[in-house]
């Protein structure tokens, strides 16, 4: 029996590549890159490989305006430790190929692709915590307070009764930005930032969070009676949340859409780039690396992503797309919405609280 040759495989896998939509594609690089994460058989496409996600191909910046060139074919997302020229990767380190082929899954039969990579070089994205609509203070004397922002209101799924949260990112509302290994401060109250400050209420029930964990950067505050009589109202919001995106796959159809980050500054542009999984950043006093489960990586087309950002909502028009945590250059990092409103962050389960907001 004659076997296929690996030149003909390859062939079979770009014209099945050239068969799909567009969105088959995303489809694909999004279950390829899910897929060699969970395995960790990412390693193995080349020397230096720490990390895998899916996105869009970037190319380098034009060299009139300085903006970079974006694709539109979606891409498996290899993260090494450093580049190498082409004259050094010939002779010392195993090259990541142009494309990795491999069988997914696709209108209920697995097919043989052969997916593009884009490589990009690790990023140290840092947090981005300052001031906005809150501030996060300890009640310990001489505690450091951290100030921020807050993306939604929130409340339990099987609570329509029950209490009222304001969403926002964990090492704002508790503290993990400044405590010792980043831990989260239980005795932390969050206020409103600017004139009056008023207090809104308790940090309350922190995401799983830390060294030895898959972590995601979000915590709650729970709200008393003043703080909602704050919060509730349309004046303390700069964009209301009406519905989040609720899987990868609602990723890929606002993924075109132009976004915004609201926060504490005006109002910034964003255009997705890709989704990463275990993004090392470093939180805490003593700067201890924690590994965030999943982050969507877009790219500011106006301000850069600064101090005061962190807990903003990233929006696709009136759809929470995720909550901002960090930063590096014109790249804001956020923690997107499918996960958040997943058991896997809060249990019970969350769901959005906006048509409490009057005015």
């Amino acid at each position: 029996m004659r076997t296929t040759t690996r030149s003909e495989a390859l062939s079979v896998g770009l014209d099945n590549w050239a068969s799909l939509t567009g969105a088959e594609r995303f489809a694909a690089a999004r279950w390829a890159a899910r897929r060699l994460h969970t395995t960790g058989e990412f390693r193995s496409l080349g020397s230096g490989v720490v990390g895998v996600g899916f996105g869009i191909r970037e190319r380098r910046p034009e060299a009139k305006s300085g903006k970079p060139i974006y694709g539109k074919t979606p891409v498996l997302v290899v993260i090494v430790r450093r580049k190498w020229k082409n004259n050094v990767r010939a002779t010392r380190v195993r090259a990541v190929p142009a494309r990795v082929q491999i069988r997914v899954p696709l209108a209920n039969r697995r097919i043989l692709v052969a997916i593009p990579t884009d490589v990009c070089e690790v990023r140290q994205p840092r947090v981005h915590a300052d001031r906005h609509a809150c501030r996060a203070k300890s009640m310990k004397s001489g505690a450091q307070s951290v100030n921020g922002s807050v993306a939604a209101l929130v409340r339990n799924v099987d609570q329509p009764e029950g209490p009222v949260y304001l969403l926002g990112c964990q090492h704002v509302i508790h503290r993990t930005l400044v405590t010792y290994n980043a831990a989260p401060d239980p005795t932390t109250e969050v206020y409103s930032h600017g004139p009056g400050a008023d207090r809104l209420g308790m940090a309350s029930r922190p995401a799983p969070f830390g060294p030895q964990v898959r972590s995601i950067d979000a915590s709650l505050v729970r709200l008393h009676e003043g703080g909602f009589a704050i919060a509730g109202k349309g004046d303390f919001w700069r964009r209301i949340a009406t519905d989040y995106i609720h899987d990868e796959a609602g990723l890929e159809v606002v993924s075109t859409l132009g976004w915004k980050l609201f926060s504490r500054f005006e109002p910034t542009g964003l255009k997705y780039v890709r989704t990463l999984f275990d993004e090392p950043i470093k939180y805490g006093s003593n700067d201890v690396t924690i590994r965030i489960a999943e982050v969507v990586v877009s790219r500011s087309i106006e301000r850069v992503p600064q101090s005061g950002d962190s807990g903003g909502a990233v929006m696709a028009g009136p759809v929470l797309v995720g909550v901002h945590i960090a930063g590096r250059g014109p790249l804001s990092y956020c923690i997107p919405a499918y996960r958040l409103f997943s058991s896997t962050a809060f249990d019970p389960k969350l769901k959005l609280a906006s048509d409490l907001i009057q005015g």
